[in-house]
């Protein structure tokens, strides 16, 4: 096994409109979606359509939804091994909303069943991969994860957004967490969050590397990409494209990085390969019909100029 997630599921209810509504508006959609997602889901998914083995560690409730969102896993080749089902419970929905413009509004349901207790068939399946991706909104439950996968010598790659900024605890928390991750995956506005008064975003990431990942990747939308080490900076602009649909997006994009750091490629080639996989899904409607093939992506980057670009 190369990667196993852990949580992050829903169903997406997606509805396309002409403008997000206005407080007390009302906006008739031009057309509707139900799909699989959230974060760990679409990334293991997105992981899945490139040729990376990987498994999720996570539950789903028993209905409709749920077997939804268990095809769609064996659809993409994802391993379910470690799939729950909770029995009187509903699958988490997530209500989508996205302009013509591109533009993105969500309602993110409330779970109806707490997070999932790791067992010992979890840390041993767990343990089977070389890189564990989990999500930092709750970074105090996920640093005993992460920090027994430290112990195992696995490698971790960690999706914080901005939610992990509620108070001062979960701040303090992902200092801690932090020092357990090989490769962070933040947005700007997270980074904004994490290092406070700081007006170089590179700046800010560089501060980020000191707190213990070996790699900080930013995603900054249309202004491109950011990935730095102890030695090396390298920055990625975005792809011009029609954009059509973002969601699933910077997932899209953080599983394609993922693909090329396990196949030994450098920070570049990994960069410019995930921005290029982001490219394609923005320019698809729907979230995971959006993820492109490794050979996609390759032709891709052929038409954009980048003729040379797998590493040998």
């Amino acid at each position: 096994m190369d990667v196993v997630g852990i949580g992050g599921v829903s169903v997406d209810l997606v509805f396309r409109v002409p403008r997000l509504p206005a407080r007390g508006d009302k906006v008739l959609a031009n057309s509707q979606l139900i799909s699989p997602g959230g974060v760990v889901g679409n990334l293991l998914c997105a992981l899945g359509k490139l040729g990376t083995e990987c498994g999720f560690i996570g539950h789903i409730g028993d209905d409709d939804f749920g077997s939804l969102v268990r095809e769609d896993f064996l659809r993409h080749n994802v391993d379910i091994t470690r799939l729950r089902v909770r029995k009187e419970s509903r699958t988490r929905t997530t209500i989508v909303m996205i302009s013509d413009s591109g533009e993105k509004f969500m309602v993110i349901g409330p779970a109806e069943f707490p997070d999932i207790d790791l067992d010992k068939s979890d840390l041993d399946y767990m343990s089977s991969a070389g890189l564990l991706y989990l999500l930092g909104g709750d970074p105090g439950r996920v640093i005993k994860i992460a920090a027994l996968a430290r112990e195992r010598d696995q490698q971790v790659s960690l999706d914080l957004d901005a939610s992990f900024a509620r108070d001062d605890e979960s701040y303090a928390a992902v200092r801690k967490l932090l020092q357990y991750v090989d490769i962070l995956f933040v947005n700007a506005r997270a980074m904004d969050l994490l290092i406070k008064g700081e007006t170089s975003l590179k700046m800010a990431a560089k501060r980020v590397l000191d707190w213990g990942p070996r790699i900080v990747v930013m995603t900054m939308g249309s202004g491109g990409a950011i990935a730095l080490t102890p030695e090396e900076e390298i920055t990625q602009p975005a792809f011009e494209v029609e954009v059509i649909d973002t969601a699933g997006a910077g997932d899209c994009f953080h599983a394609a990085f993922v693909h090329g750091y396990l196949q030994g490629w450098d920070c570049k080639h990994s960069l410019v390969y995930a921005s290029a996989a982001a490219a394609i899904c923005i320019a698809r409607p729907g979230t995971r019909v959006g993820f492109p093939t490794h050979q996609q992506i390759v032709d891709f980057l052929v038409s954009q100029g980048y003729t040379d670009f797998l590493p040998a």
